[in-house]
């Protein structure tokens, strides 16, 4: 697929036409690198609820594309060359990890309607959901604190989603994994990977005028809707599971299938940068050992040079001293004061020739 190029106005046109998801698959895109786009060149994106509102016919309100942005107004979308063979290899081992879940654990893919056995995480979730004190409340949800499953939901949906985040710890454990609480965050360690992840519900909002101050008051519903999310780092990066046609209590061995896949990526991500901080350590240390060995050879030709000045004085001081005994000898002044200076002088001498010092 060729470059796509746009005007903020098409793409503000086209994000409020129809959902990221969908531009995305029909552009060969991701819906991240999608949302990435209109967020660096200011253009707004429907907030949550709004496609409910035209879903049933009901009057939504449009952000308006803000006046104010500095820069070259077109945007290129670049689609991936190789998009269509990694979304065939990919979706192939998806197919097949999914496969291979479904037929080594077919016993623990169905969610039973009370819970059974539950596990420990879930005895301590559940008591926290049926304490008021143990939880907070936001907008109609019930929400775990600190220390517990991350869990938010409406009080009619406790119960299903204890059951169905008691499935998925469970299937994880069997698949290896490791579930951990690391204060607000609940951890599923898998292959190595800390990945977050909880489950919520989904809820909706309704921008209220209360017909006297022209004021929009936002209300808020619950819907029902339960969604499994995970990410790494960056919640803008995070995999969503929620009902749908089908409910999460028969996706299982897709979610779990995309908890394993999404953590070996992001292993293999990890061992990659390792991989480039080993090779510039690697650089970085033969580098090292060029500049030592430059500077200990420049301070040894500075040694060799002092040496060789040395040397020549010393030589003739040597020259001095024999002159004075040679001349003593021929006139017949070699006094004993005279020997015990040339002793002294031939003593200082040879300790100040570098060539004997290096010899001993």
């Amino acid at each position: 697929m060729e470059n796509i190029k746009f005007t903020r106005a098409q793409l503000y046109d086209f994000v409020w036409s129809k959902t990221t998801t969908a531009l995305a698959k029909e552009y060969g895109v991701t819906d991240n690198s999608l949302r990435t786009t209109c967020k660096k060149f200011n253009i707004p994106l429907p907030y949550a609820g709004y496609w409910a509102f035209i879903k049933h016919g009901k009057p939504a309100r449009k952000v308006k594309l803000p006046s104010i942005f500095e820069g070259k107004d077109e945007i290129i979308i670049n689609p991936p060359i190789e998009k269509p063979e990694v979304i065939q290899k990919e979706t192939s081992v998806r197919t097949s990890l999914i496969k291979e879940i479904e037929s080594k654990h077919k016993h623990m893919l169905e969610v039973p309607s009370s819970l059974t056995n539950p596990d420990e995480l879930i005895i301590k979730a559940k008591d926290a959901l049926t304490v008021k004190k143990e939880y907070s409340t936001d907008n109609g949800l019930i929400e775990t604190h600190a220390g517990y499953i991350k869990i938010k939901v409406a009080p009619d949906s406790v119960d299903r989603a204890l059951r169905l985040m008691d499935a998925i710890i469970k299937l994880l454990k069997a698949r290896g994994h490791e579930i951990k609480i690391d204060q607000r965050e609940t951890l599923a360690l898998v292959f190595g990977v800390d990945l977050k992840c909880c489950l919520q519900e989904k809820f909706r909002f309704e921008d209220l005028n209360d017909g006297k101050y022209h004021w929009n008051n936002r209300k808020y519903f619950t819907t029902g809707v339960l969604t499994f999310r995970m990410w790494k780092s960056f919640r803008w990066e995070q995999k969503v599971w929620s009902d749908g046609k089908i409910l999460m209590e028969f996706q299982l061995a897709k979610i779990i299938a995309g908890i394993e896949l999404f953590a070996q990526h992001e292993k293999e991500k990890r061992l990659k940068l390792e991989e480039g901080w080993r090779l510039q350590r690697e650089k970085q240390r033969i580098e090292k050992e060029r500049y030592d060995r430059e500077e200990l050879d420049g301070a040894n030709f500075k040694k060799l040079l002092a040496q060789s000045q040395l040397w020549k004085q010393a030589m003739i001081l040597k020259d001095y001293i024999d002159a004075i005994e040679s001349n003593a000898l021929k006139n017949g002044g070699l006094t004993d004061e005279l020997q015990e200076w040339l002793r002294w002088a031939k003593e200082k001498a040879e300790r100040f020739n570098p060539i004997l010092s290096i010899i001993k």
